[in-house]
């Protein structure tokens, strides 16, 4: 259920149309009542189609979808795939976000926003990066989007504001993304 309550988070932030407003009420009722949790899921399937038809064939903007999702897939590799996909994303989402606020794209305001549903979401399952730096490193390096040396990853501006950035993981990046795993 988390898991899927990851995506349906990640959903939510890259929606311009603000309907992300009520995405932790939305996340707390959804937990304990399945009617919640269908309007949810119905919600979720909304704001995908709106990004979908916006971009079908995944040439440009679509690529937001992939917020969350070049960190998650790190993790899962360097955890043998024992923290499921959702929750393996909320944790990218946490990384994409400090990263942006590191690179000055996002605010403090809405990191601390943002940070408290996504918390909430993976507190049951923690990564930490310590000693498996390496081979995170490698896994990231892996992913099917980087172009070059460099990392493509969506960063975040704030709510329903993703960017595609390249980055190199030098030793500020590596410190940053090592932060915030521990």
């Amino acid at each position: 259920i988390l898991s899927g309550l990851g995506e349906a988070i990640k959903v939510h932030y890259l929606d311009p149309l603000k309907r992300h407003e009520n995405i932790e009420q939305d996340y707390q009722l959804a937990l304990c009542n399945q009617s919640a949790m269908e309007q949810l899921i119905y919600k979720s399937l909304l704001i995908k189609k709106d990004i979908i038809q916006q971009d079908e064939f995944d040439k440009d903007y679509r690529n937001i979808m992939n917020y969350g999702h070049t960190f998650g897939h790190a993790i899962e590799a360097v955890t043998d795939y024992d923290i499921p996909h959702g929750i393996a994303v909320t944790l990218g989402m946490k990384i994409a976000n400090e990263l942006s606020n590191n690179l000055g794209l996002l605010p403090e305001k809405e990191l601390k926003d943002m940070a408290r549903l996504l918390e909430s979401n993976s507190k049951e399952c923690r990564f930490n990066l310590i000693g498996k730096e390496e081979k995170y490193w490698s896994a990231l390096r892996r992913d099917k989007k980087n172009v070059d040396n460099r990392i493509m990853c969506i960063l975040t501006e704030g709510y329903g504001k993703m960017k595609k950035v390249p980055i190199e993981l030098t030793d500020d990046i590596k410190s940053c993304i090592i932060a915030t795993c521990s």
